[in-house]
């Protein structure tokens, strides 16, 4: 699927946010998604069908910076999966060279694919940042000896995969780490929400007149897990961590007029999140502005 040229989707803190479609993932839901049966305490699946889990890239202009939060897949998942990052940067004529910093909420394949090209930087000019636990984790050689090929996550691929998206930009002084102590630019808010990695930071930005959170993989599929919120998510290292943050933050969010900004959300993945029942419902921003 192919959207057309992006355009701002709203002003915070004096910045243009545009979200920029990178592709589509096709993926059997039973493999992904399961719940607890309370009997016997083992997973079983509750979705059978295939879904197309959608991926967003966000980039910000304003403050003398352009940056991007995350990369989307890249060359990660094969020839059926077509990036279009570079082509939606082209459209509103942002080269590569411009980008100044590439926020990443986390180091899975769709997230930091777009790093590279033919094993070269895209990115030459900009500093890459995330979580110091997302780098200590995914550069252990230990934890890539004991990675498994047979489950989602943590799988051997995934740290395959992270050590040659990182490893050009780590020869080339472009990666600094943050944590909870880091002070981040004009608006910036880190909000540390680990389970789905070690690392995985979620970024609030805020005026007095909106706040908007990148909700990284707080949600793979809005059509699943708004509706089934107590889904286990299989790409979640800690299934269970994950779990009880990914349905703190449901409720959180719809209690409040925080508008969400997500990698998997319907493009153009900003919306807001409203609470129906046992279940949730996204509104999204071009419906409901």
């Amino acid at each position: 699927m192919m959207h057309n040229t992006p355009h701002v989707m709203i002003n915070i803190a004096g910045y243009d946010i545009y979200t920029l479609f990178d592709g589509d993932i096709r993926f059997d839901a039973e493999k992904l998604f399961s719940v607890v049966n309370p009997e016997t305490g083992n997973n079983q699946s509750i979705a059978t069908q295939k879904i197309n889990i959608p991926v967003n890239v966000f980039l910000l202009i304003g403050n003398g910076k352009k940056i991007l939060i995350d990369t989307g897949a890249g060359e990660n998942f094969g020839p059926l999966y077509q990036s279009q990052l570079l082509v939606q940067m082209s459209f509103i004529s942002i080269n590569p060279e411009e980008i100044t910093d590439i926020y990443l909420t986390h180091v899975h394949n769709d997230h930091t694919g777009g790093l590279i090209l033919n094993n070269e930087r895209v990115f030459k000019n900009a500093m890459i940042h995330l979580h110091e636990n997302e780098l200590q984790y995914w550069l252990n050689k230990t934890n890539l000896k004991m990675a498994r090929t047979d489950v989602l996550s943590p799988n051997k691929k995934s740290f395959i995969n992270a050590q040659k998206a990182l490893s050009p930009y780590l020869d080339n002084n472009q990666i600094q780490t943050f944590n909870s102590n880091t002070n981040f630019p004009k608006g910036f808010t880190l909000i540390e929400m680990f389970g789905h990695t070690p690392g995985h930071s979620l970024f609030q930005i805020s005026d007095p007149k909106c706040t908007l959170i990148f909700c990284a993989d707080m949600v793979h599929s809005s059509e699943l897990q708004f509706k089934n919120p107590n889904l286990q998510d299989g790409f979640d290292i800690d299934k269970d961590k994950g779990l009880v943050e990914r349905l703190r933050f449901y409720s959180e969010m719809a209690g409040s007029k925080i508008h969400l900004a997500g990698n998997h959300l319907p493009y153009p993945g900003l919306g807001r999140l409203i609470k129906e029942g046992n279940s949730y419902v996204f509104v999204s921003m071009d419906r409901n502005n």
